[in-house]
């Protein structure tokens, strides 16, 4: 196995300048060669290079010599290749706002430094079937894995009753757009009555969940049932929402997230790449929904998914929590304004649909029980 320290050290080196340098093809005689291979790449990956080939038309002379006898001495040298070839696949494997990272970072001993950490955060290496742009964010304790997560909506749309009309229109769409639905119709229950869905099917999905202490909790008969069924429906649009992220690299091609980062301010990089990937996510989306209405509509559904999401998280947006100002119109913390339709009016709206704070008692995470009225001022004293 290739000594990952090494892959850093000389990859970091090469890596950028080799691959210009193969663009340009230096002064060989198999330009006929390097035609097809150009010929036979996606047009995003012809305009990489021919960005790349602009790039290195413009630098001075005695560095293009430099970069081709650089490039010549790689393809002399087998081990160095071999490398090079590693370096070039865990690089493709980072998020696309770690990649512009490391190529911002011009000093070679800063850029080996940071790719040492980037190796230490993708080790090991990420779960089966989750989104790469989710890697060492979050967790899976708390979701359905995928893998059950049709079973469990199947017995939520089971509990709903629909019409045969309403059957239909599910059944004629993608997985994920079905659960969409589904979640939807079920969010209404939940929000009239948390408790709606029956015992025993309750129980059935709660098993699926792969955290022991958190299975146990939601199925203890001591737990409080209104308390349990609204972790449940947590678990649900949290793991719905794992299932529409890993959509979107099907939607949102790398090479968009790229050049959106290229065009943002250095603050704004800064800020999206390493702090609030989602918004940076969501921000590609809202480009190409300009000019893609396929994914306009995958832009208008997936904060449908947010929403749900946000709405059932009793700690998003609370003082103190992890995600605070991550909600709607003036920070209240509720679901996020869609980017697609306007502001959301529903921003300030509590679990249960009435509007305000909550009252004493609900589970809202840190802050329960204080939602009730203002504490009366206290007796006069009496001397």
């Amino acid at each position: 196995m290739t000594n990952p320290v090494r892959i850093a050290i000389a990859g970091t080196a090469a890596l950028a300048v080799a691959l210009v340098a193969w663009s340009v093809g230096g002064e060989r005689d198999d330009d006929a060669s390097r035609r097809r291979q150009i010929a036979d790449k996606t047009e995003a990956e012809r305009e990489l290079l021919r960005r790349r080939y602009e790039a290195f038309q413009k630098l001075p002379a005695a560095e293009r010599t430099a970069i081709r006898n650089l490039h010549v001495a790689t393809e002399r040298d087998k081990d160095l290749a071999t490398t090079l070839a590693d370096y070039g696949s865990f690089v493709s494997r980072l998020e696309p706002w770690d990649q512009h990272e490391l190529r911002q970072i011009q000093d070679p001993a800063q850029r080996v430094a940071r790719v040492r950490k980037l190796l230490d955060e993708h080790s090991p290496p990420d779960r089966p079937g989750r989104p790469s742009w989710l890697s060492g964010r979050g967790s899976d304790r708390f979701t359905i894995p995928q893998r059950h997560f049709d079973e469990a909506m199947t017995i939520v749309a089971d509990q709903l009753t629909l019409s045969k009309k309403e059957q239909e229109e599910l059944d004629g769409l993608a997985m994920h757009k079905r659960h969409l639905r589904v979640a939807e119709r079920a969010a209404e229950r939940f929000r009239r009555q948390p408790t709606w869905l029956e015992k025993a099917e309750y129980e059935r999905i709660v098993r699926l969940m792969p955290d022991d202490g958190f299975r146990a909790m939601l199925l203890n008969e001591k737990t409080p049932a209104e308390f349990s069924r609204r972790a449940f429906a947590n678990v649900l649009m949290k793991s719905l929402m794992v299932e529409w992220q890993a959509q979107i690299p099907q939607v949102v091609p790398q090479d968009e997230i790229r050049r959106v980062l290229d065009d943002m301010s250095e603050k704004d990089q800064s800020e999206m790449s390493r702090r609030d990937p989602e918004r940076l996510i969501r921000k590609v989306m809202e480009i190409l929904a300009l000019r893609d209405d396929e994914v306009g509509r995958f832009a208008k559904d997936f904060d449908k998914v947010t929403q749900l999401r946000d709405e059932f998280d009793p700690f998003r947006g609370r003082r103190g929590g992890p995600d605070r100002g991550r909600g709607g119109p003036g920070d209240r913390g509720g679901p996020p304004a869609d980017r697609f339709r306007g502001p959301n009016p529903g921003d300030d709206r509590r679990f249960d649909g009435e509007r305000g704070r909550p009252g004493p008692g609900d589970f809202r995470g840190p802050d329960r029980g204080r939602g009730g009225p203002p504490d009366e001022p206290p007796p006069p004293r009496r001397d």
